[in-house]
């Protein structure tokens, strides 16, 4: 009960929810997703690899993101990109 007390008061006094629990920029995000996938993926990414996966992060739709956030190795980054794929 305390949440959604507090979701609506948020809500009053904020305006938005958005307001009370700020999402990074995309930019941020995206700088986020690559470091966490070169820390769960066996294989290695160069300089070019991590500009060329901060280009698509970009224009990845937010469930591709939250996905990719979500991964804990290669498989799940392979699911991530099968899913974006289609």
């Amino acid at each position: 009960m305390r949440t959604l007390t507090e979701a609506i008061a948020c809500v009053a006094v904020g305006g938005c929810m958005a307001a009370c629990n700020p999402k990074p920029d995309l930019d941020t995000r995206c700088h986020d997703i690559v470091a966490h996938m070169r820390k769960v993926s066996t294989m290695p990414m160069r300089d070019g690899d991590v500009g060329m996966f901060m280009g698509a992060c970009m224009m990845w739709k937010p469930p591709m993101l939250a996905c990719m956030e979500e991964t804990k190795n290669d498989a799940d980054i392979a699911t991530c990109r099968q899913m974006d794929a289609h």
